[in-house]
Protein backbone atom coordinates (compact mmCIF):
# COMPACT_ATOMS: atom_id res chain seq x y z
CA UNK A 1 0.00 0.00 0.00
CA UNK A 2 1.33 3.45 -0.91
CA UNK A 3 1.78 5.60 2.19
CA UNK A 4 0.33 9.08 2.54
CA UNK A 5 3.89 10.32 2.89
CA UNK A 6 4.78 8.88 -0.52
CA UNK A 7 1.57 10.19 -2.10
CA UNK A 8 2.19 13.62 -0.59
CA UNK A 9 5.70 13.69 -2.01
CA UNK A 10 4.27 12.93 -5.46
CA UNK A 11 1.67 15.67 -5.09
CA UNK A 12 3.96 18.27 -3.58
CA UNK A 13 7.58 17.52 -4.54
CA UNK A 14 10.61 19.39 -3.24
CA UNK A 15 10.83 22.57 -1.15
CA UNK A 16 10.99 25.88 -2.98
CA UNK A 17 14.03 28.13 -2.96
CA UNK A 18 12.35 30.58 -0.61
CA UNK A 19 11.39 27.94 1.96
CA UNK A 20 13.62 29.72 4.47
CA UNK A 21 11.22 32.66 4.46
CA UNK A 22 8.28 30.32 5.11
CA UNK A 23 10.12 28.64 7.96
CA UNK A 24 10.70 32.04 9.51
CA UNK A 25 6.93 32.40 9.78
CA UNK A 26 6.45 29.02 11.40
CA UNK A 27 5.89 28.74 15.12
CA UNK A 28 9.40 28.35 16.59
CA UNK A 29 8.72 25.20 18.61
CA UNK A 30 8.35 23.13 15.41
CA UNK A 31 10.80 22.73 12.55
CA UNK A 32 9.75 22.20 8.96
CA UNK A 33 10.10 18.40 8.94
CA UNK A 34 8.16 18.08 12.19
CA UNK A 35 5.34 20.21 10.79
CA UNK A 36 5.13 18.16 7.58
CA UNK A 37 5.14 14.94 9.60
CA UNK A 38 2.37 16.25 11.84
CA UNK A 39 0.22 17.10 8.82
CA UNK A 40 0.97 13.73 7.20
CA UNK A 41 -0.20 11.88 10.32
CA UNK A 42 -3.60 13.57 10.10
CA UNK A 43 -3.87 12.88 6.35
CA UNK A 44 -2.96 9.24 6.97
CA UNK A 45 -5.68 9.02 9.62
CA UNK A 46 -8.25 10.20 7.07
CA UNK A 47 -7.09 7.70 4.44
CA UNK A 48 -7.07 4.65 6.70
CA UNK A 49 -10.33 5.19 8.63
CA UNK A 50 -13.78 4.00 7.59
CA UNK A 51 -16.34 6.29 6.00
CA UNK A 52 -18.52 6.91 9.04
CA UNK A 53 -19.87 9.92 10.90
CA UNK A 54 -17.58 9.24 13.87
CA UNK A 55 -14.47 8.99 11.69
CA UNK A 56 -15.44 12.14 9.80
CA UNK A 57 -15.87 14.08 13.05
CA UNK A 58 -12.53 12.81 14.34
CA UNK A 59 -10.76 13.83 11.12
CA UNK A 60 -12.30 17.31 11.10
CA UNK A 61 -11.39 17.83 14.75
CA UNK A 62 -7.82 16.59 14.32
CA UNK A 63 -7.44 18.48 11.06
CA UNK A 64 -8.56 21.82 12.43
CA UNK A 65 -6.34 21.35 15.48
CA UNK A 66 -3.37 20.54 13.24
CA UNK A 67 -3.93 23.63 11.10
CA UNK A 68 -4.23 25.95 14.10
CA UNK A 69 -1.19 24.32 15.71
CA UNK A 70 1.10 24.60 12.71
CA UNK A 71 -0.03 27.47 10.48
CA UNK A 72 1.59 30.88 10.91
CA UNK A 73 -0.55 32.92 13.28
CA UNK A 74 -1.45 35.50 10.64
CA UNK A 75 -2.00 33.04 7.77
CA UNK A 76 -5.19 32.50 5.80
CA UNK A 77 -5.12 28.83 6.83
CA UNK A 78 -5.76 29.67 10.47
CA UNK A 79 -8.47 32.14 9.51
CA UNK A 80 -10.20 29.64 7.23
CA UNK A 81 -9.98 26.92 9.89
CA UNK A 82 -11.66 29.13 12.47
CA UNK A 83 -14.30 30.20 9.94
CA UNK A 84 -15.08 26.58 9.03
CA UNK A 85 -15.24 25.59 12.69
CA UNK A 86 -17.73 28.34 13.49
CA UNK A 87 -19.90 28.00 10.38
CA UNK A 88 -23.36 26.54 10.88
CA UNK A 89 -24.23 26.38 7.16
CA UNK A 90 -21.60 23.88 5.99
CA UNK A 91 -22.60 20.24 5.64
CA UNK A 92 -20.36 17.48 6.99
CA UNK A 93 -19.09 16.49 3.52
CA UNK A 94 -18.13 20.03 2.60
CA UNK A 95 -16.50 20.55 6.01
CA UNK A 96 -14.37 17.44 5.47
CA UNK A 97 -13.35 18.66 2.00
CA UNK A 98 -12.46 22.11 3.33
CA UNK A 99 -10.28 20.67 6.10
CA UNK A 100 -8.61 18.25 3.63
CA UNK A 101 -7.98 21.11 1.21
CA UNK A 102 -6.58 23.36 3.94
CA UNK A 103 -4.25 20.62 5.19
CA UNK A 104 -2.93 19.64 1.76
CA UNK A 105 -2.61 23.30 0.76
CA UNK A 106 -0.73 24.14 3.96
CA UNK A 107 1.56 21.16 3.45
CA UNK A 108 2.30 22.09 -0.15
CA UNK A 109 3.05 25.71 0.67
CA UNK A 110 5.34 24.88 3.59
CA UNK A 111 7.15 22.32 1.45
CA UNK A 112 7.42 24.50 -1.67
CA UNK A 113 7.72 27.97 -0.17
CA UNK A 114 4.47 29.33 -1.60
CA UNK A 115 2.61 30.27 1.56
CA UNK A 116 2.40 34.00 0.94
CA UNK A 117 1.30 33.46 -2.66
CA UNK A 118 -1.32 30.91 -1.65
CA UNK A 119 -2.72 33.30 0.97
CA UNK A 120 -3.52 35.75 -1.78
CA UNK A 121 -4.91 32.96 -3.94
CA UNK A 122 -7.48 31.71 -1.46
CA UNK A 123 -8.48 34.97 0.22
CA UNK A 124 -12.23 35.04 0.67
CA UNK A 125 -12.74 38.28 -1.22
CA UNK A 126 -11.33 36.76 -4.41
CA UNK A 127 -13.96 34.02 -4.76
CA UNK A 128 -17.74 34.16 -4.96
CA UNK A 129 -18.07 30.41 -4.43
CA UNK A 130 -16.10 27.19 -4.16
CA UNK A 131 -16.31 26.38 -7.87
CA UNK A 132 -14.83 29.74 -8.73
CA UNK A 133 -12.04 28.99 -6.27
CA UNK A 134 -11.49 25.59 -7.90
CA UNK A 135 -11.17 27.21 -11.34
CA UNK A 136 -8.68 29.71 -9.94
CA UNK A 137 -6.60 26.90 -8.45
CA UNK A 138 -6.70 25.00 -11.74
CA UNK A 139 -5.36 28.06 -13.56
CA UNK A 140 -2.42 28.19 -11.15
CA UNK A 141 -0.82 25.13 -12.68
CA UNK A 142 -0.24 21.37 -12.21
CA UNK A 143 0.55 21.60 -8.48
CA UNK A 144 -3.06 22.62 -7.78
CA UNK A 145 -4.91 20.47 -10.33
CA UNK A 146 -5.76 17.78 -7.78
CA UNK A 147 -6.94 20.36 -5.26
CA UNK A 148 -9.22 21.88 -7.91
CA UNK A 149 -10.74 18.48 -8.69
CA UNK A 150 -11.25 17.63 -5.01
CA UNK A 151 -12.88 20.98 -4.30
CA UNK A 152 -15.14 20.66 -7.33
CA UNK A 153 -16.12 17.12 -6.37
CA UNK A 154 -16.83 18.15 -2.79
CA UNK A 155 -19.03 20.99 -4.01
CA UNK A 156 -20.93 18.54 -6.22
CA UNK A 157 -21.39 16.06 -3.37
CA UNK A 158 -22.71 18.73 -1.05
CA UNK A 159 -25.16 19.85 -3.72
CA UNK A 160 -26.38 16.29 -4.23
CA UNK A 161 -27.07 16.01 -0.51
CA UNK A 162 -29.08 19.23 -0.55
CA UNK A 163 -30.89 18.14 -3.70
CA UNK A 164 -31.79 14.87 -1.98
CA UNK A 165 -33.15 16.80 0.99
CA UNK A 166 -35.27 18.92 -1.32
CA UNK A 167 -36.87 15.75 -2.69
CA UNK A 168 -37.24 14.03 0.71
CA UNK A 169 -34.51 11.47 -0.03
CA UNK A 170 -32.50 10.33 3.00
CA UNK A 171 -28.75 10.94 2.91
CA UNK A 172 -28.00 8.44 5.69
CA UNK A 173 -28.18 4.65 5.71
CA UNK A 174 -30.43 2.53 7.90
CA UNK A 175 -27.51 2.36 10.35
CA UNK A 176 -27.35 6.14 10.53
CA UNK A 177 -24.12 6.44 8.56
CA UNK A 178 -23.74 9.00 5.75
CA UNK A 179 -24.42 7.65 2.29
CA UNK A 180 -21.67 7.79 -0.27
CA UNK A 181 -22.09 10.17 -3.19
CA UNK A 182 -22.60 7.26 -5.59
CA UNK A 183 -25.60 6.04 -3.59
CA UNK A 184 -27.14 9.50 -3.36
CA UNK A 185 -26.65 9.89 -7.11
CA UNK A 186 -28.43 6.57 -7.71
CA UNK A 187 -31.25 7.52 -5.34
CA UNK A 188 -31.81 10.82 -7.15
CA UNK A 189 -31.91 9.02 -10.49
CA UNK A 190 -34.36 6.41 -9.19
CA UNK A 191 -36.57 9.21 -7.87
CA UNK A 192 -36.55 10.70 -11.40
CA UNK A 193 -34.93 13.94 -10.24
CA UNK A 194 -32.73 13.64 -13.33
CA UNK A 195 -32.08 11.19 -16.14
CA UNK A 196 -29.49 8.59 -17.05
CA UNK A 197 -27.19 11.08 -18.76
CA UNK A 198 -26.81 13.07 -15.54
CA UNK A 199 -26.42 9.86 -13.53
CA UNK A 200 -23.49 8.74 -15.69
CA UNK A 201 -21.91 12.18 -15.83
CA UNK A 202 -22.01 12.61 -12.05
CA UNK A 203 -20.41 9.18 -11.61
CA UNK A 204 -17.64 10.26 -13.98
CA UNK A 205 -17.04 13.51 -12.07
CA UNK A 206 -16.92 11.67 -8.76
CA UNK A 207 -14.35 9.25 -10.20
CA UNK A 208 -12.10 12.20 -11.08
CA UNK A 209 -12.56 13.64 -7.60
CA UNK A 210 -11.77 10.33 -5.90
CA UNK A 211 -8.62 9.71 -7.93
CA UNK A 212 -7.41 13.21 -7.09
CA UNK A 213 -8.15 12.82 -3.37
CA UNK A 214 -6.74 9.31 -3.01
CA UNK A 215 -3.37 10.02 -4.60
CA UNK A 216 -3.79 8.10 -7.87
CA UNK A 217 -0.26 8.38 -9.32
CA UNK A 218 -1.46 8.67 -12.95
CA UNK A 219 -3.97 11.44 -12.21
CA UNK A 220 -2.05 14.15 -14.09
CA UNK A 221 -1.67 11.93 -17.15
CA UNK A 222 -5.31 10.82 -17.12
CA UNK A 223 -6.87 14.20 -16.45
CA UNK A 224 -5.35 17.13 -18.30
CA UNK A 225 -6.33 20.67 -17.24
CA UNK A 226 -9.10 20.94 -19.85
CA UNK A 227 -10.69 17.72 -18.59
CA UNK A 228 -10.84 19.10 -15.05
CA UNK A 229 -12.09 22.45 -16.38
CA UNK A 230 -14.92 20.69 -18.24
CA UNK A 231 -15.81 18.94 -14.98
CA UNK A 232 -16.00 22.22 -13.07
CA UNK A 233 -18.03 23.90 -15.83
CA UNK A 234 -20.36 20.91 -15.95
CA UNK A 235 -20.91 20.93 -12.19
CA UNK A 236 -21.72 24.64 -12.30
CA UNK A 237 -24.25 24.04 -15.11
CA UNK A 238 -25.87 21.16 -13.22
CA UNK A 239 -26.21 23.20 -10.04
CA UNK A 240 -27.84 26.03 -12.00
CA UNK A 241 -30.18 23.64 -13.81
CA UNK A 242 -31.12 21.63 -10.73
CA UNK A 243 -31.11 24.11 -7.85
CA UNK A 244 -31.48 22.83 -4.31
Amino acid sequence: MVSTRTVSSRLFPGPGQDARRILAGMKPRLDREAVLQDIDHVLEFKMRTANSMGAATAFVTRGLSCILRNAPSDSIYGQKAVSAQESESLGSVMLEEIVWGLLTGLRADIDQGKLERFEEMVHGDVFSDFLEQAVYLLNEGPAYRRAAAVLGGGTLEEHLKKLAGKHAISVVTAKGEPKKAAQINSDLYNAKVYGKADLSQIDSWQKIRNEAAHGEPTFEQNYLPERVRMMLDGIRELIARLPA
